[in-house]
């Protein structure tokens, strides 16, 4: 499938059962979700890159 297998960045969040409000949603003011949002950008980051080098030619390690 030539799937890219992405190892990190990861997100592990402690007792995540009791980290989450009664609608299922992290606080916004919650560490977790400040993480979390951190470790999305990063993997949006990489996939517009590899996109990019995709597009252009280069290669992708």
């Amino acid at each position: 499938m030539n799937a890219r297998v992405v190892q990190q960045p990861e997100f592990l969040l402690f007792q995540a059962h009791q980290q989450f409000d009664d609608d299922g949603r992290l606080p916004e003011d919650s560490p977790a979700r400040q993480m979390l949002r951190a470790v999305l950008d990063a993997l949006t980051h990489l996939a517009i890159s590899e996109r990019q080098q995709a597009l252009t030619g280069a290669s992708v390690h």
